[in-house]
């Protein structure tokens, strides 16, 4: 039987202003890395996303040495509106309090498992009531870790008191970081693509109805 219900944050929860924006690709074209954007994105959550920073300049200072782009106050600025670009305007979906509430009041506990840095934490607190839903969040840059790291999903459930991974229920929109690694750690997982109606059907198929 599932008890916690642990959930992603992007494209699962919540979304952006723009949804086409991407990150990886801008800093790519704006200073012709020949990294791939994948590559990118590992770099940025290694620099970023794993640390407490006090403030955004030393932590995008961070990420422009380790990307090796010249380390000017120009380029680190230049990388700050990039990221404040992809990252403003947090928006939760329509579904999104409507079904925690509903899990909740059957007696599921909720997660949060996601890769963000503690900017991310600070301006999910101050534009939504996501948190509030939320009994184990746990967000990467508290850890050290992210996604498909095995201990960021050990400690969830650590901090949950789940002995039996059987018990817990992963999902998420990507395949291997929010499916194929919970799935290897004897987690039950769903694979959320943008649809709440084919999400209620999945989680039916895991005997829970809402």
């Amino acid at each position: 039987m599932i008890k916690l219900i642990v959930f992603d944050l992007w494209s699962t929860l919540a979304t952006r202003t723009n949804p086409h924006y991407h990150f990886s690709i801008e800093i790519k074209n704006e200073f012709k890395l020949k990294l791939d954007e994948n590559k990118i994105i590992s770099i940025f959550e290694e620099s970023v996303q794993t640390k407490f920073w006090e403030n955004e300049y030393d932590a995008y200072k961070e990420f422009t040495k380790n990307i090796k782009i010249p380390l000017t106050k120009k380029n680190i600025f230049k990388i700050i509106e990039f990221r404040e670009r992809a990252e403003k305007n947090i928006r939760l979906y329509d579904f999104t309090i409507k079904l925690l509430k509903k899990l909740k009041k059957k007696g599921y506990k909720i997660g949060l498992l996601t890769n963000s840095s503690r900017f991310i934490y600070d301006s999910i607190k101050q534009k939504t009531n996501l948190l509030e839903y939320i009994d184990y969040p746990l967000f990467s840059y508290q850890v050290g870790l992210v996604k498909p790291q095995e201990l960021f999903y050990i400690t969830i459930q650590e901090k949950a008191n789940i002995k039996n991974p059987k018990e817990i229920l992963m999902i998420g929109d990507n395949y291997e970081k929010d499916y194929k690694t919970p799935k290897s750690l004897g987690w039950n997982a769903i694979h959320f693509k943008n649809s709440y109606n084919n999400l209620k059907k999945e989680l039916e198929k895991n005997n829970i109805k809402i």
